[in-house]
């Protein structure tokens, strides 16, 4: 798709999540431009591939997702049409959330909150780290167990991921809305 949309005149861009390997034939093709995070990436100073080079970006990722789109579409040559493909990592697991996520009232920084989702039960009434119990990652089997779909809606770490993310696709979305960046081509 993004190959017949350049050779009919538009210019096309990727960034963020791209999940189908990275070096040779697995980069995107087809684009002007792509900046994507290898296999899963990270939330907090995610690492990028971009036009097949390696950068380490400081930040959280949905927020430097976004910007980077945004960077992009100032970019661009605005006498043409535009193609942009924004892939958020969020809401793929282990949700970390940025620096406002739900333990930031324990007093635990972001880069010591992935360490501790890591473990099973590991935050304890009062904000100190119990015994860790290493994590038994599965897959949905909601034959089995019909609520775990409604506990992941239910969890706040879920939940403030969507909803950074969801701020985010609104910036986005004003920055497309915005007349900059309108074609009025033939």
């Amino acid at each position: 798709m993004p190959k017949l949309l350049r050779e009919n005149g538009y210019q096309t861009a990727i960034v963020g999540k791209w999940h189908l390997g990275h070096g040779g034939e697995s980069d995107p093709t087809g684009f002007d431009y792509w900046s994507i995070l290898p296999g899963q990436g990270d939330y907090h100073d995610p690492s990028f591939v971009e036009m097949g080079r390696s950068i380490t970006e400081k930040g959280y990722a949905t927020d430097i997702i976004t910007v980077k789109s945004i960077d992009w579409l100032e970019k661009r040559d605005k006498e043409q049409p535009f193609f942009l493909m924004c892939h958020h990592k969020a809401p793929h697991r282990p949700w970390i959330p940025d620096e406002n996520g739900v333990y930031a009232h324990y007093g635990i920084r972001t880069d010591q909150y992935k360490l501790i989702y890591y473990y099973a039960d590991a935050l304890g009434t009062n904000g100190s780290v119990d015994e860790p119990k290493v994590p038994e990652w599965e897959l949905f089997d909601l034959k089995k167990d019909p609520q775990e779909m409604i506990n992941v809606y239910n969890d706040p770490d879920y939940e403030h991921i969507v909803e950074v993310m969801e701020k985010e696709l609104h910036r986005l979305q004003e920055e497309v809305r915005d007349e900059r960046f309108i074609y009025e081509g033939k």
